[in-house]
């Protein structure tokens, strides 16, 4: 829960639980990982997902909500995971929301205004392609917001994420990381290639020259709102196939626990209560039979067990109706219309 704190008159703010700083650090990170063969990439990319496209329908099937954001390096690849993420899945229950500069509407409103109209509605899923880090990142580094506006933007974040926790939404975010080194070869692919040629521009080259400015402000965002109920995820991206199929794998599991932690209606319920009264008669048919052998006791248990026998296992479709004799005759007895004459 969020706690009051006060420190002096003009510091005052929430306080939320938040893990310890140095629980998430990118120096912790292991950028060797990879994933041997493409073939077995392709296979385990295709089971991915298909599992999570199925869990999909059943969140919406439900009405549950969902939220991945992600964050991270340049050329990090996060366009081509949110790609593989979304590719199987139905695409009336999901959003992608590209989040670039905000326009002059939402400058004219406090900054998580435009994320408030993109959050998902009942059973969506909704994945930003950045997010509203960009004030404690992009915008803290570059001087775009001054520095009492980044600094209690943390706390502004847990509030909005917590209220978003609160009312039932899923909320994990990813940060790609990557190395210096790849980083920069990836820069160079992308001038060559024609086909990614406009990814790359002067704000790319000019963020790497202040790597080490970034490198801060993701350590100060990771201490300060990585939280229980919305955490932080850092992927090793230095292998795309690896973020690829780990990205795939958190977002199952996280969809999985929220349908796992979903209370059970009131007819499962009645149908375990009526399972286990009839596996008791049943058990205690089973029992009468070995103590005495008696074909009446037999009889008679098996009768109260079939009597005990849930109806809810029925089969759901309706049974037909049979017309009444009356109806059936008077259709079998009404003469046939006579052909007209040419």
């Amino acid at each position: 829960m969020a706690k009051w704190r006060r420190k002096t008159k003009g510091d005052e703010a929430y306080e939320f639980e938040v893990y310890p700083p140095g629980t998430l650090s990118l120096d912790g990170v292991d950028l060797s990982i990879r994933v041997p063969g493409d073939a077995a990439y392709e296979e385990e990319l295709k089971r991915r997902q298909r599992e999570v496209f199925g869990l999909q329908i059943k969140m919406f099937q439900g009405g549950y909500r969902a939220i991945f954001a992600f964050e991270g390096w340049d050329a990090a690849g996060k366009g081509g995971v949110i790609k593989r993420l979304t590719a199987e899945l139905d695409p009336r229950g999901y959003k992608v929301w590209p989040i670039g500069a905000p326009d002059e509407e939402s400058r004219r409103h406090h900054y998580l205004w435009r994320f408030w109209n993109r959050l998902p509605g009942k059973g969506e899923v909704a994945v930003f392609d950045r997010s509203w880090y960009g004030r404690v990142l992009v915008e803290r580094v570059e001087g775009l917001a001054k520095k009492p506006e980044w600094k209690r933007a943390y706390d502004e974040i847990n509030a909005f994420e917590r209220m978003l926790t609160s009312d039932g939404v899923q909320v994990t975010k990813f940060f790609l990381h990557i190395d210096r080194k790849t980083q920069l070869q990836r820069f160079k692919d992308r001038e060559t290639d024609r086909f990614k040629h406009y990814k790359i521009g002067p704000d790319d080259w000019r963020n790497r020259r202040r790597w080490k400015d970034y490198q801060t402000a993701v350590g100060e965002m990771l201490d300060r709102t990585h939280r229980p109920d919305a955490p932080w995820v850092l992927v090793s991206a230095n292998d795309k196939h690896h973020a690829r199929l780990e990205v795939l794998r958190i977002c199952a599991d996280v969809m999985a626990s929220a349908l796992d932690g979903r209370p059970r209606s009131r007819d499962v319920q009645v149908c375990c209560v009526l399972a286990a009264d009839w596996l008791a008669a049943m058990a205690s048919a089973v029992a009468s039979v070995m103590a005495s052998g008696l074909a009446s006791i037999v009889a008679s248990a098996l009768a109260s067990a079939a009597w005990r026998w849930p109806r809810c296992w029925r089969a759901p479709w309706p049974r037909r109706r049979r017309r009444s004799s009356s109806v059936a005759s008077s259709i079998r007895c009404r003469p046939r219309p006579s052909k007209a004459r040419r």
